[in-house]
């Protein structure tokens, strides 16, 4: 019986300008990207990656990392004297993400453009036999007509009984300035996305406002196949977004797409239910970045400015709804953790836990954030947001 043949690689060499260009200097910001990132139908958080993926300019960049490339399914080598990037596909294993720590809270990435980098991607290719006139062992090399792919083949691939995998050989090259190579202050270098969907990596991405990022690397695994299966997730932050601008008549859908997505990234932080934490914001401020009580209470969370600043949170801070979010969560949460109840820990918020140990309160703010829950609740429901 024939031996078993070996797999051969395919290459790409994408050439994106001449080596004598040279991008402008000036740096570029990569927005954190605040959404979901779905990888074979597993979810990855970006806030767990020591370098997270980010967006530039509406594209999405993602970092040329060990940790990435275990979970996305590449092995990066980089020669930063000769420009050169390899990357070799590999298996996806999103599921083996570390989700302990958060690496990365919601933070930019100021970045500069490279000089053209010369990229070769390498991926495992299965391919057609070739029948041969004479035995590779024989005397003969075959037809001159051979491509330069069987040439290769010829030299460095497994020979027998006449049969060889024909490996192909691929060129493309860019316009000047077109996938650019960013690289962080930290040295980290970022490439775009779409650079691996396609011809050589066959990966798939398709990107939705309300939920995220969908990457299929596999062809069981669709990135629009996908982004469909997760209807019920995009359609609960629709109903999330459309309550905040039902809630609060000066916010767009833009912004409150945003928000709710500060919400969501500060709810799984502290581990605390989403519609809770919203209901708080719900019954404090309707969702007001601006809000300041006759009491001096400030942002979407009515935040105290003297409790903030035991945090090294500043009162602009406060005013930035984003900040102020992130704040309140890590309140809201910890006195719940404390108290193991979520009634009193909302009564610890409100009236501060030297009231509670002493026992003196009441449930009446309590049970005013557990009605506005349920109005977010009854919201989604009624408007079909929910089943």
């Amino acid at each position: 019986m024939a031996k078993k043949l070996l797999s051969v690689w395919l290459v790409l060499v994408m050439l994106f300008a001449s080596t004598s260009l040279v991008f402008a200097e000036e740096a570029v910001q990569g927005y954190f990207l605040n959404r979901n990132i779905e990888v074979n139908g597993t979810l990855i958080r970006n806030y767990y990656l020591k370098d997270p993926v980010v967006l530039v300019e509406g594209s999405t960049y993602i970092p040329l990392t060990e940790e990435l490339g275990a979970l996305l399914g590449f092995e990066v080598t980089i020669d930063r004297e000769s420009h050169t990037i390899k990357l070799l596909k590999t298996e996806a294993k999103p599921e083996t993400q570390q989700q302990e720590t958060v690496l990365c809270n919601l933070e930019n990435v100021t970045a500069n453009p490279e000089e053209s980098y010369t990229i070769v991607l390498l991926a495992p290719l299965e391919q057609k036999k070739l029948d041969m006139p004479q035995s590779l062992n024989g005397s003969s090399m075959g037809p001159a007509s051979l491509s330069i792919g069987s040439k290769l083949a010829q030299n460095n691939q497994l020979k027998n009984n006449g049969q060889i995998q024909s490996p192909q050989l691929l060129t493309q090259q860019f316009a000047a300035g077109e996938h650019q190579i960013l690289v962080a202050e930290n040295g980290t270098l970022y490439m775009p996305l779409k650079v691996l969907t396609g011809t050589v990596f066959n990966w798939t991405a398709a990107y939705e406002s309300f939920s995220g990022l969908y990457i299929g690397t596999t062809v069981n695994h669709n990135a629009a196949k996908l982004m469909e299966e997760d209807a019920a997730e995009i359609n609960f932050n629709k109903g999330l977004t459309h309550f905040i601008m039902y809630a609060n008549k000066v916010y767009d859908e833009e912004f409150s797409r945003e928000m709710v997505f500060w919400f969501k990234h500060e709810a799984d932080v502290n581990d605390i239910d989403i519609t809770l934490l919203m209901g708080v914001a719900r019954g404090e401020s309707s969702f007001n970045e601006a809000c300041r009580s006759r009491s001096g209470a400030l942002g979407v969370m009515q935040i105290m400015p003297k409790t903030a600043k035991g945090f090294g949170v500043t009162v602009a801070d406060l005013y930035n709804a984003k900040k102020n979010i992130e704040l309140g969560a890590r309140i809201v949460s910890g006195h719940i953790e404390n108290y193991k109840d979520v009634k009193v820990g909302l009564t610890a918020y409100n009236a501060g836990s030297g009231a509670v140990n002493r026992g003196n309160y009441t449930f009446t703010y309590a049970n005013r954030i557990l009605n506005r829950q349920q109005e977010l609740l009854k919201f989604l429901l009624d408007r079909g947001y929910v089943e």
